[in-house]
């Protein structure tokens, strides 16, 4: 049961880091939920383990990075003070922002800041005359959590944050206590595990992208922004600038225009797809190479293509079978967030079958790695 266990998370863990997901959206919006154990911090209670509470958020990205948030708790607190116990009910409605730091990876760790209203109620109070009433006050709240990217549209969340009371009643117990900014007010700790999702997105983001790839035929080339930037670094006056000759530098380089006609029967390799061992995620190298992939697609709408992908042949047979459809279905979305139609594209794994070098070698291996477009013409 216990190695079952283990290899249940460890399966968990590397389906995370080794998956590929869409881009993200400049601007979004999301809901979450989930759960939030609470526990008293500095307070005059001895705090219990019998503490519960669960989460709802509403949040609007107005970035890859920044985001607000409508967060809503309710919160079962208990603690002992001279043998007694105190029940408290809270509901807490609370601002927040977020800035996350790395967007783009498969954890995204963030920071979180905002107020909240508080409405609780003593359920047993060691002091009589506070006994199911409601109380309505705001809290300060601080904290840090982590965005674990498990698909598309879904993340889990699992976050730790420090709220403050604006009173020092929130125990029952009237006491110095010290909470944030070294305040003699009442504080309570919570841990949240949930999940986010996004029901809502703006126009994609480029943040993730190492390499956009260069197209006269859809940008063309910005002849206003080469005369400044020659004439910023000119030794001497500029008389003319020789936009001919740029344009003929820029075609020299463009890659030749690959249509419906041209394409080769056999399966195309795409040399330079490459990943590393027991990953899914392709190399920077191979962004120019999948960016003109795309636009090939894209200048030939007629076209279908199976994405085959492969490994060497380290690992048992079922893990590389496995892993070479993760390769396949990473090239796929990749295509899929750069305007291809789903519908155009399948993806297989071959695992290390068919290998086209030397799996004796490192280098044979790295070959071996790779993905192949069969053409469905």
């Amino acid at each position: 049961m216990k190695k079952a266990t283990i290899a249940s998370v460890a399966f968990f863990v590397l389906s995370i880091f080794n998956s590929s997901f869409a881009q993200l959206a400049k601007n979004s919006w999301s809901f979450g939920f989930g759960f939030k154990y609470p526990r008293y911090l500095n307070t005059g209670l001895t705090p219990t383990e019998r503490n519960f509470g669960s989460f709802a958020t509403l949040e609007r990205d107005f970035s890859e990075h920044v985001g607000l948030r409508l967060n809503t708790n309710f919160l079962h607190l208990e603690g002992h003070y001279l043998g007694s116990t105190q029940k408290t009910n809270l509901l807490a409605l609370n601002y927040e922002l977020l800035y996350k730091f790395v967007p783009c990876e498969a954890v995204s760790p963030y920071v979180v800041a905002g107020l909240g209203n508080i409405l609780y109620k003593f359920t047993e109070a060691l002091n009589a005359q506070y006994e199911k009433k409601l109380y309505l006050d705001y809290q300060i709240n601080l904290g840090v959590g982590a965005q674990w990217r498990i698909g598309d549209d879904w993340n889990i969340i699992t976050e730790m944050n420090y709220h403050t009371a604006a009173n020092n009643s929130l125990d029952g117990v009237v006491n110095a206590t010290n909470g944030l900014l070294s305040t003699m007010n009442d504080t309570y700790l919570g841990l949240t595990f949930g999940f986010q999702y996004y029901f809502s997105k703006g126009e994609p983001s480029k943040l993730c992208d190492l390499y956009n790839g260069l197209s006269s035929q859809e940008q063309g080339v910005d002849y206003d922004r080469i005369e400044s930037i020659v004439r910023k670094y000119q030794s001497r006056p500029l008389e003319t600038v020789d936009y001919d000759k740029i344009d003929s530098i820029v075609k020299k380089y463009q890659p030749a225009t690959v249509t419906a006609a041209n394409m080769p029967a056999e399966n195309w390799v795409l040399m330079g797809v490459t990943f590393d061992p027991n990953s899914s995620k392709f190399k920077t190298e191979a962004y120019p190479i999948l960016y003109f992939a795309a636009q090939t697609l894209l200048q030939n709408p007629d076209l279908k293509v199976e994405i085959q992908g492969y490994t060497d042949n380290t690992g048992p047979d079922m893990f590389n079978l496995n892993l070479s459809l993760q390769r396949a279905n990473t090239v796929k979305d990749y295509l899929v967030s750069h305007g291809i139609a789903a519908d155009r594209l399948s993806a297989v794994g071959f695992g290390s079958k068919n290998p086209v070098a030397d799996n004796q070698t490192a280098a044979g291996r790295i070959l071996n790695r790779r993905i192949e477009f069969k053409v469905i013409k």
